[in-house]
């Protein structure tokens, strides 16, 4: 009978030591709220320093952007973005995959669709800190004139 006991007692402990360690590797769940986001963009080409692009940005993400070119090859252009809201936050991005149409024989004219054009959300800072998301593009570039126009539209995921 004290055996018994004793056997309990342990296999209690042991339950309680297993159910303790459970709770302690336990983490927190993080809500996102993850809502559509739109609106238009355009840039002056290659603006700054020769290789970046910069311009306003209106619709739900409304501030400046600027994109710089950081690498070419058969699959297209590689795009790093730089996004600043009208309230002072910033949307980070992981380099993007470009893969224009040539809108014209001589190439100076490109048109962007929207599955040709993503980039990935990686955080930013104020709200946009933990975000995560996609835009995709729509429009045209004209390099003799140095003009982009683009449509975005997109899913922004905000932590609450």
């Amino acid at each position: 009978m004290k055996q018994q006991i004793v056997r309990g007692i342990l296999l209690a402990a042991a339950l309680a030591a297993v159910a303790g360690m459970g709770i302690a590797k336990a983490q927190p769940l993080i809500a996102f709220k993850c809502t559509p986001v739109g609106g238009v963009l355009f840039t002056n080409v290659n603006v700054v320093a020769g290789d970046t692009n910069m311009g306003p940005v209106y619709g739900d993400l409304k501030g400046s952007v600027a994109a710089k070119i950081i690498g070419s090859g058969a699959d297209g252009l590689t795009i790093q973005h730089y996004w600043v809201t009208d309230t002072g936050d910033t949307i980070l991005f992981k380099p993007a995959l470009l893969k224009p149409v040539l809108g014209n024989p001589s190439g100076s004219v490109v048109a962007v669709l929207y599955e040709n054009y993503k980039s990935d959300i990686m955080g930013g800072t104020g709200k946009y800190k933990d975000a995560h998301g996609t835009l995709s593009y729509l429009g045209a570039a004209d390099f003799n004139e140095n003009h982009l126009v683009l449509r975005y539209k997109g899913e922004v995921c905000l932590k609450q």
